[in-house]
């Protein structure tokens, strides 16, 4: 048991002078009040209880979202274009790990979730099924292969560092923007001459 395990200890440090009788008093009545409580608490009961609380703790999707752009991963460069999407009236879903990210996101006008872009519960809150276009700006190839794997009907436009990278993606059905350090402008030069007119249109 824990708790008597943790008797033990805190008594070894008592008698080696580690800790004080007044701390292995808190620990002693700390012990007791946990092993009288566990079998109360550990219950299918309040574990059910306890999930369904977490559950609303999960971010939901706030709408329902259709022909819309996802963007996985919004730096600065990035969130330049996000802006002129918005401007043009696309509606534009940002997921990002970083709170600093996905509060401007939020300030420019875009639907902003923090979290992994590579998550299929991420995927899922921003509907990326259902969107017209997806930019990745994620750098591990692994976490852009699991979104081709996830999404079939979206272009996916994705940001490689080499020639190899950029085979295996389009290999998965996606469209591969050779970079080191411009990507973002890259993305846009695909827009002007390759994505269909409404998001041309929007990015002019």
């Amino acid at each position: 048991n824990c708790g008597e395990f943790g008797i033990v200890v805190a008594l070894l440090g008592v008698q080696q002078g580690h800790i004080c009788e007044n701390i292995l008093a808190v620990i002693v009545l700390v012990a007791v009040a946990t092993m009288s409580l566990t079998p109360f608490i550990a219950t299918d009961q309040v574990t059910w209880m306890l999930m369904r609380w977490m559950a609303r703790l999960r971010p939901r999707p706030v709408g329902r979202y259709r022909e819309h752009v996802v963007v996985l991963g919004c730096g600065e460069h990035m969130l330049r274009r996000v802006k002129q999407l918005l401007q043009a009236g696309r509606t534009v879903v940002v997921v990002d790990d970083d709170a600093v990210a996905v509060e401007r996101a939020k300030q420019a006008g875009a639907i902003a979730l923090r979290g992994d872009g590579a998550d299929l519960r991420m995927l899922r809150l921003s509907q990326a099924r259902y969107a017209t276009l997806i930019i990745s700006m994620m750098r591990r190839l692994e976490d852009n292969l699991r979104v081709l794997e996830h999404v079939h009907g979206p272009k996916v436009l994705v940001r490689v560092f080499s020639d190899a990278e950029g085979q295996r993606l389009e290999a998965k059905g996606g469209t591969a923007i050779v970079e080191a350090d411009a990507g973002v402008e890259q993305f846009m030069a695909w827009f002007n001459h390759d994505a269909d007119g409404r998001l041309s249109e929007a990015v002019r």
